[in-house]
């Protein structure tokens, strides 16, 4: 088809780069920015809008069918309407004292997240999702490499510089550092399990298998605990979908990470400065600060919840004045029991309909590890205005369940016809 006058612009070829840029474009635009040294805000900027662009095409050139996932999206709408009242309510009251700036709500919450996943529910064949792979490990095996020449653990304020001994990037946090390595360890793991030659350790294994180490080195490097649970947990997750030779392969790699992990992480420590064991070790033990913080943001947002339950209570906790960094909570404190209610059915929806599908060896079995890895991550860290790739992905299962319903539906069609 034509869109906008670019013969080879399919709709194909837009929810893949979509899909694709909402994993991995601005760990890729942050990274290239760092090896070029130059300022990553400029082509941020331009990434972000060109992400709108497509979901826009995708929005207004779709066609749109009903399915028995239809409550889904009326939930999900739902939702994200209740949320933009409450970020109305609070960015437009006086006496509501907010951390940012007004429109920063506003646009990560639309711009970033709601408008790229409406684009995202518009799938109509999986074959897309196919194509989307090849541009997101391309994105982020450069970006990872790129990450890995450029980063570094020294954060330099106006006021100090130190040692963080954290990997990071200037523009690019350790856990979103650390997730890109777990996002690239899993794209590359799933690649080389489809590759079908999986003892064949030539061309483009090599390339994987490579790939997956690579990944491994910037989650230990980046010392956040986040990437590494949610590591921890689908590790566990896909070795259980997984059958026969191609599970003990699978066990063999995981149970390798592991068993590499403490020693690896060690020598890390002691050659590159990296505080991963250290902040393991503090956070089992309850000496961390950021944790002991979040554990006062967690719990406050639940009291706020409990004294404002039927219309949620603000955008943030009111001590920390930060988000408690876990989206549930944060749904309930931000949009009381029907906004939190309606957040809990579709992550649980969500999440049986992801198991359901690596159950099935689905070709876009990588959706779901991406999905789930960012529903873990959003339990930890981030907010529900600023996890765009959770919302990207959640909407991928969600259409991808919408496109099943009719796909079966059809077939009855036909049976009975």
């Amino acid at each position: 088809c034509s869109i906008l006058g670019f013969k080879m612009l399919n709709r194909g070829n837009v929810y893949a780069a979509l899909a694709a840029l909402s994993l991995a474009g601005y760990p890729f635009i942050a990274a290239t920015s760092a090896v070029l040294g130059v300022g990553s805000t400029v082509p941020s900027i331009a990434m972000r809008s060109l992400i709108i662009v497509l979901s826009l095409i995708l929005i207004f050139s779709g066609k749109y069918k009903s399915s028995a996932v239809n409550w889904v999206y009326f939930a999900l709408f739902s939702f994200w309407f209740l949320y933009g009242l409450r970020i109305y309510y609070d960015t437009a009251s006086d006496h509501i004292e907010l951390s940012k700036p007004t429109f920063e709500y506003w646009i990560w919450a639309f711009g970033a997240c709601f408008i790229p996943s409406f684009g995202l529910l518009t799938l109509q064949s999986k074959k897309y999702l196919d194509e989307s792979i090849n541009y997101s490990f391309f994105l982020l095996f450069f970006a990872s490499i790129f990450s890995a020449i450029a980063g570094g653990t020294t954060v330099d304020n106006l006021s100090e510089t130190y040692d963080s001994g954290r990997f990071r990037l200037d523009s690019l946090n350790p856990i979103s550092l650390g997730h890109l390595g777990v996002s690239l360890m899993l794209i590359a793991s799933w690649r080389y399990m489809k590759n079908g030659r999986i003892f064949f350790f030539g061309g483009r294994n090599l390339l994987f298998i490579s790939s997956i180490f690579l990944g491994f080195y910037l989650m230990l490097a980046s010392a956040s605990r986040g990437p590494l649970v949610a590591f921890l947990i689908i590790g566990v997750v896909y070795i259980f979908s997984t059958k026969g030779v191609k599970s003990l392969v699978s066990i063999t790699i995981f149970s390798a990470l592991i068993f590499l992990f403490y020693q690896v992480a060690s020598m890390m420590g002691e050659v590159g400065g990296f505080n991963t064991i250290g902040r393991v070790m503090d956070a089992l033990s309850g000496d961390d600060l950021n944790v002991s913080i979040r554990g006062v943001a967690f719990y406050g947002a639940w009291h706020q919840f409990l004294e404002s339950p039927f219309f949620g209570a603000s955008l943030e906790e009111n001590i920390t004045k930060m988000n408690p960094h876990n989206i549930v909570i944060e749904a309930f404190m931000s949009t009381g029991f029907l906004g939190g209610s309606l957040l809990m059915i579709i992550l649980i929806f969500a999440l049986f309909a992801a198991i359901k599908f690596l159950n099935k060896k689905e070709s876009f079995g990588w959706v779901v590890l991406i999905f789930l890895q960012y529903l873990i991550a959003s339990q930890f860290s981030g907010a529900i205005y600023n996890t765009a790739t959770f919302w990207s992905f959640l909407a991928i299962v969600i259409a991808l369940c919408a496109l099943k319903s009719r796909v079966k539906n059809k077939n009855i069609s036909i049976a009975y016809a």
